[in-house]
């Protein structure tokens, strides 16, 4: 359904957007989720213990990357690069879809990703962490270096990098990026629910990156309310 698509607004308007769909709309309304097949993030015992990441959208992003345990793989047909779930761009009106996607942004974008899961009575937090090198997901279960569980570099290329554990309703830090083709997922929900991603980034003008520094789009609005809420 379309609903799947975009979010859209309860009530006639929802109704309508099963036959219209729904474009930039506040993401302060939802419908409920539906259930996902590869289960739902809950804390694990060791976040409670370990530290996290709490920045602001900086002024200069020019792409933000949301993460949710409610952003689904894309069905009935994969990505190119198999199985993703868990992460989509926002759109530049700072709504977001509800269908993981890869992530495509040139070599002259600054990116953030942003934990969207602020719902339920106990933080959940995420994170991007790159596997150096990959042309492909590494097999499950997969040992992330410990030092990934905090931020690590401050671009994304085929090196080590990471966003570390952000906390709910929080940002990383800025990445700047090169170009090609990087792979990473959850240092917690990995192995556990197959939350990944791959990012592609392309070579960009520097007339384009003129026209970025004066067309910034806005932070996603996680302002969600929690999941009983959505149902109501």
């Amino acid at each position: 359904m379309l609903i799947i698509v975009q979010r859209c607004i309860f009530g006639l308007v929802f109704v309508a957007a099963l036959a219209l769909g729904c474009a930039h709309l506040p993401q302060s309304v939802l419908p409920a989720p539906s259930p996902s097949p590869f289960g739902s993030p809950s804390p694990t015992p060791s976040q409670s213990s370990s530290p996290s990441s709490c920045a602001s959208p900086a002024s200069n992003t020019t792409a933000f990357i949301v993460i949710s345990g409610d952003i689904f793989p894309p069905t009935p047909t994969p990505s190119p690069y198999g199985l993703i779930y868990g992460y989509v761009a926002a759109n530049p009106d700072g709504s977001f879809n509800d269908v993981a996607q890869v992530i495509s942004v040139k070599s002259t974008d600054i990116v953030q990703f942003v934990n969207a899961d602020t719902f339920g009575p106990a933080p959940i937090m995420h994170s991007a962490v790159g596997f150096p090198a990959a042309t492909q997901f590494p097999a499950v279960p997969f040992t992330f270096p410990a030092s990934t569980v905090a931020a690590v570099g401050s671009d994304i290329s085929s090196t080590q990098w990471s966003t570390g554990r952000i906390a709910a309703d929080c940002y990383s830090q800025p990445l700047t990026l090169v170009p090609g083709t990087f792979y990473f997922g959850d240092y917690d929900y990995y192995n556990s629910i197959n939350m990944r991603d791959v990012i592609v980034v392309s070579a960009a003008r520097r007339s384009a990156l003129r026209r970025q520094r004066t067309n910034y789009p806005h932070p996603p609005d996680l302002q969600q309310g929690t999941k009983a809420e959505r149902r109501n």
